[in-house]
C-alpha cells in the first residue's frame, strides 16, 4: 500500500526532527490520493498507522474553501496520460492529487502562509506541462 511505504519514509523524518518549534518542514508534490485517501488522511493527523500518527497542515485545506482541484478533463494531457495507460476512456474527475504540506505550522516558530495558489493551468506555446495543474504556496518564516 502506499500509505506503509510513505509512512516508511515519513515516520523517521518527523520523529527526529527534534520539536516543532525548532524545525519547519515543507513538503510537496504529486502524491495521486484525493483528500479522503488514508494518504492524505495519515498526513494530516487523522489516521493512525501501526498506532503511529504525524501531523502536517495541507496548506490549500487551510487557507482556501475552493476544492483547489489540480486534475481536471479540461486538461488535454489528462486524455493523453489516460491513453498511453491503456484506459478506455479519458478520466471525468476534477480531482485534487498535489499538495504543499507544513510541518511546525501553528507552533511557537512563527510561519505564515501569504497565499496558495495553482499554477501552470494555462498553456505555453499551446502546451501543457502536464496532466496537473500545480500548487504554489507562498510563506514567509520568522529568522531564528
Amino acid at each position: 500500500r502506499s500509505i506503509d511505504r510513505l509512512y516508511a519514509e515519513l515516520a523517521p523524518l518527523s520523529t527526529g526532527w527534534g520539536s516543532a518549534e525548532d524545525v519547519i518542514g515543507v513538503m510537496c508534490g504529486d502524491f495521486n490520493s484525493t483528500p479522503d485517501d488514508d494518504t492524505i488522511r495519515y498526513m494530516t493527523g487523522l489516521t493512525a498507522l501501526d498506532g503511529e500518527t504525524t501531523y502536517w497542515t495541507e496548506v490549500w485545506a487551510a487557507l482556501r474553501s475552493e476544492p483547489g482541484f489540480t486534475q481536471e478533463p479540461s486538461n488535454p494531457n489528462v486524455a493523453t496520460f489516460a491513453k498511453a495507460l491503456g484506459l478506455s476512456r479519458t478520466p471525468r474527475l476534477c480531482r485534487r492529487l498535489d499538495y504543499v504540506f507544513l510541518y511546525g505550522f501553528g507552533f511557537a516558530r512563527t510561519v505564515a502562509v501569504d497565499d496558495v495558489s495553482l499554477c501552470c493551468t494555462e498553456p505555453i506555446d499551446g502546451v501543457f506541462c502536464s496532466d496537473h495543474w500545480g500548487v504554489v504556496a507562498d510563506l514567509s518564516v520568522e529568522p531564528l
